[in-house]
């Protein structure tokens, strides 16, 4: 057998397992509608042992970064992205972001400081349960 045949058949049996779980995948989001059923993708980051979820990874890379070299000019440039890209339904998330982009753009490291917590103590246990594993920016 010829290199070239093998590696069709190879391909064959690989869309056709793609195909396979792609109708198993269909079938099951058919029983379980995507309000009720928890998100596989969800828990697959973020947890001790997992690589970190898109905005957590951001936040860290970002705000966390800028906020401990005191890079205010930066840090209210992420703050500002971050009021842009509000998830839906998190009613005040970009005040809040507004309001950490504003303290920065003052150098008020406790006003920062501030509209993180704010929005940490109001938002992050939803968000976790809800779009944990979706990017905002």
């Amino acid at each position: 057998m010829n290199g070239r045949r093998v590696g069709r058949r190879f391909g064959a049996v690989v869309l056709g397992s793609w195909l396979c779980a792609l109708s198993a995948c269909r079938a099951d989001s058919a029983e379980h509608p995507a309000s009720t059923a928890p998100s596989a993708s969800v828990v697959a980051c973020g947890a001790s042992g997992q690589p970190e979820c898109p905005t957590q990874r951001w936040m860290k890379s970002t705000l966390q970064a800028y906020l401990r070299t005191r890079d205010f000019p930066r840090l209210q440039t992420s703050f500002s992205d971050l009021a842009a890209h509000a998830p839906a339904g998190f009613d005040g998330w970009s005040d809040l972001a507004r309001a950490g982009a504003a303290a920065s753009g003052n150098g008020d490291e406790a006003g920062v400081r501030k509209s993180c917590q704010e929005c940490h103590d109001r938002h992050r246990a939803r968000f976790r349960e809800t779009v944990r594993a979706e990017a905002l920016l």
